[in-house]
């Protein structure tokens, strides 16, 4: 699970538009995970896959659904602070 400390890092300090490219990257990546999953999912039942696999694949999915659900509580909390400024 990734999380916003696992975003990279520079020596540099990031700028406001470099800090939203790696956040907005982020994002899209899970989003992405949690399709595929989706996909695989749905392929899987529709090749009779065993039940175990199409189990564990809703695990993950689930998974990832819950760090899509934490990332987008901590920007909506980020973006509340920031709009106080």
């Amino acid at each position: 699970m990734q999380t916003q400390e696992d975003l990279p890092t520079h020596d540099v300090r990031l700028d406001g538009s470099d800090l939203i490219h790696q956040v907005s990257k982020h994002w899209f990546r899970i989003l992405e995970k949690h399709r595929e999953l989706d996909r695989t999912i749905q392929d899987s039942y529709d090749h009779y896959a065993n039940d175990l696999k199409i189990k564990e694949l809703k695990a993950q999915k689930l998974r990832v659904k819950d760090e899509i659900e934490r990332y987008r509580f901590d920007l909506q909390n980020l973006a509340k602070r920031i709009s106080k400024f």
